[in-house]
């Protein structure tokens, strides 16, 4: 049986078909595959894989494309 847990992390951009993201703790402690919940929408829930692997940083890929729109808006 596989256990769950959930790690804070910040969406730096996103494509159709990816994201690149920022995680709370070291990259290298995140699975090849899981899911991606984004605040506000906790019952929309993307599948995503891991393409890229930096200390902090995860380029992913959606394996199943969501049937809404991602939208990061950012303030300075």
């Amino acid at each position: 049986m596989r256990g769950t847990s959930s790690l804070p992390c910040k969406v730096i951009n996103t494509s159709k078909g990816g994201a690149l993201i920022q995680v709370d703790g070291a990259a290298a402690d995140i699975p090849d595959d899981f899911y991606l919940t984004i605040a506000g929408q906790q019952d929309q829930r993307l599948i995503c894989s891991v393409v890229r692997r930096g200390k902090r940083l995860l380029g992913v890929r959606f394996i199943a494309q969501p049937d809404y729109q991602v939208r990061i808006s950012t303030s300075y």
